[in-house]
C-alpha cells in the first residue's frame, strides 16, 4: 500500500515478542510506545500448592455468585475441576480446545451472559473474553511465563472494581513447564528464551516482596 501509515497493536508483549513483531512487519525500526500495565484494582497473590482444591474453593466461596476463571495446565484438569466444583454446589463449566465446538460455544456464551459461572479452562479460553465484571482469576497450575500470567490475570476486574487473583505453584508445575519447553521443536535459541521466561515466572512465584 505504498506510504500508508501502519500501526501494530498488542495488548501484552514482552521485549522479545515486540522485537519479533517489529522485524516481521516493518522494514525499518518503528517507533515503539509501551504504556503502563499497572492494574491497582487487582490483588495479586501466589501460594504454594497445599490442598489446591481447597485453596481454589476458598476463592470461589469468597466470590459466591460472581463470575470467575480458573486456568489449568491440562484439558483433563479443567474438566475434573469443573465437575468437582459443581459437586460442591457451585455453577462451574469447562472449556478447552478438545471439546466439541458446540459445547465450547455454549459454555462461553453462558459465561459471557450470566454472572455466577466459574469457568475452568485451559489457555484456549481467552481471546475475545471481554467480560468486565470477572471478580477473580485463579491459576490452578503455574503459568508458563509472566507474559501469559499477565494476560490471563488481566481478564479480571476490567470494570475497575476490586478483583482477586491467585496463582498456585509447586515443584511438579516447574518440572512440567521445563518438560514442555524441551519437547518443543523450536530450536536451541527458542528453548533458551523459553527457559529464561520460565525462570522469571518461578522467581515471581517465589518472591518474598510485594508484587
Amino acid at each position: 500500500l505504498d506510504d500508508v501509515p501502519v500501526i501494530a497493536l498488542t495488548a501484552t508483549a514482552d521485549a522479545t515478542t515486540r522485537a519479533d513483531i517489529a522485524s516481521a512487519l516493518f522494514p525499518e525500526a518503528p517507533k515503539i510506545v509501551v504504556q503502563s500495565f499497572d492494574r491497582p484494582n487487582l490483588d495479586l497473590r501466589f501460594e504454594p500448592k497445599d490442598q489446591p482444591r481447597r485453596q481454589i474453593e476458598d476463592v470461589v466461596i469468597r466470590h459466591k455468585g460472581r463470575a470467575g476463571i480458573v486456568y489449568t495446565a491440562s484439558r483433563n484438569r479443567a474438566e475434573t475441576l469443573a465437575e468437582w466444583l459443581s459437586s460442591k454446589g457451585h455453577r462451574a463449566l469447562a472449556y478447552h480446545a478438545g471439546m466439541d465446538q458446540g459445547a465450547r460455544s455454549r459454555n462461553q456464551d453462558a459465561f459471557l451472559l450470566e454472572d455466577n459461572i466459574v469457568m475452568c479452562a485451559t489457555v484456549a479460553f481467552g481471546m475475545g473474553i471481554n467480560k468486565p465484571d470477572v471478580r477473580f482469576v485463579v491459576h490452578a497450575d503455574m503459568p508458563g511465563g509472566i507474559e501469559a500470567y499477565y494476560q490471563e490475570t488481566g481478564r479480571a476486574g476490567r470494570d475497575g472494581l476490586p478483583a482477586e487473583t491467585l496463582t498456585l505453584y509447586g515443584l511438579e508445575d516447574m518440572a512440567l513447564r521445563r518438560r514442555q519447553i524441551d519437547e518443543k521443536n523450536g530450536g536451541e535459541e527458542r528453548q533458551r528464551v523459553e527457559h529464561k521466561r520460565l525462570s522469571a515466572m518461578i522467581d515471581l512465584c517465589e518472591a518474598s516482596t510485594c508484587r
